[in-house]
Formats: structure tokens, sequence, C-alpha cells
């Protein structure tokens, strides 16, 4: 009886620890996304520090692999901005589609379940027809 306590014990501890883990990991990852896409200078930085540091460049070298990066940079966020409104079209339209198919009472639900879990996404996240 008191091993099967104690073995009680550490499976409790075991899926404690994984819960905590997979938490943690989906909060991590989460920050690291959000700062990319809110703050792609940041990421800019720290991969021009990375490469330099990991790669030992040489002072002939850095200029041109940060100059290299700039222009990534440059082409990432024009293509950012090709892409967002062509996202949100297609959000839209296949919310619009969504509501013809509801009747009210799920309309309603469909309202707080996009406030409630897509405040990222301004397309699904606010009823705008």
């Amino acid at each position: 009886m008191k091993a099967l306590k104690v073995l009680a014990l550490l499976g409790l501890v075991f899926a404690a620890g994984v819960v905590a883990g997979v938490t943690g990991t989906r909060f991590a990852v989460k920050k690291v996304i959000e700062q990319a896409t809110q703050k792609p200078e940041v990421v800019r930085v720290k991969l021009e520090v990375e490469l330099t540091r990991t790669l030992k460049l040489t002072p002939e070298q850095r200029p041109k692999v940060l100059e290299i990066i700039g222009r990534g940079f440059e082409d990432i966020q024009q293509l950012r901005g090709d892409f967002r409104p062509r996202l949100g079209a297609i959000l839209k339209r296949s919310e619009r589609e969504i509501r013809e198919v509801l009747d009210e009472r799920q309309k309603v639900k469909l309202d707080l379940m996009l406030k409630k879990k897509s405040p990222s996404v301004p397309a699904l996240a606010r009823p705008e027809l």
C-alpha cells in the first residue's frame, strides 16, 4: 500500500512536470512568434549578432553579411505588406460565408468565439458585415 502511494505521488509529479513543460514551451514559442511579427528589427539584430559571433565573421565579411540580411528583411516586410490584405480578404469572405449558414444563436456564439480566440487576426476578431 505504501509503495502504491509513492508510485502515485511520483506519477503526479511526473505529470505536473509534463504539463509545466508543455505550457512553458507554448508560452515561449508564442512570445518568439509575437516578437518576430511585431518587432522584426529585434529579430534582425539578434540574427546579425548570432551570425557574427557563431561564424566569427571577419571585418570584411561582416558588412556584406549585414547588408544581405538587411535586404532580406526589407523583402520580407514587402511580402508581409502584400500578403496581409489578401489574407484579410480571404478570412472576411470565409467568415461571411460561414455566417450565411448559421442561425442567429450560432452567429452570436461565433462572435463571442472570435472575440475570445482571435484578437491577433483582425478579419476574424470582429464581425464587420
